[in-house]
């Protein structure tokens, strides 16, 4: 789910228990070593791009450090998770 993290979306998933309860904590310790792929598919037909001079996308809430695709073309590295990308 966006907006959310990892940790939400596994325990929603039941990939792991809730790190909040008991002693889970250490039993998801490892998510956090892990790199996580998220992905989205938008359509824009012709008539919709024959309106635009330009396309931008804005990304609010990215992980600190993200690398953006788009159709497989990368695009964007962030290092910043504070601000709108």
């Amino acid at each position: 789910k966006i907006p959310g993290n990892v940790y939400n979306d596994l325990i929603e998933t039941k990939q792991i228990p809730d790190p909040y309860f008991s002693s889970n904590e250490k039993k998801v310790q490892w998510v956090d070593t892990c790199e996580w792929d998220y992905s989205t598919e938008f359509d824009l037909n012709t008539t919709q791009l024959k309106k635009f001079d330009h396309a931008e996308l804005t990304f609010k809430g990215l992980e600190t450090y993200a690398s953006i695709f788009l159709n497989d073309t990368f695009i964007l590295n962030t290092n910043n998770a504070f601000r709108i990308w």
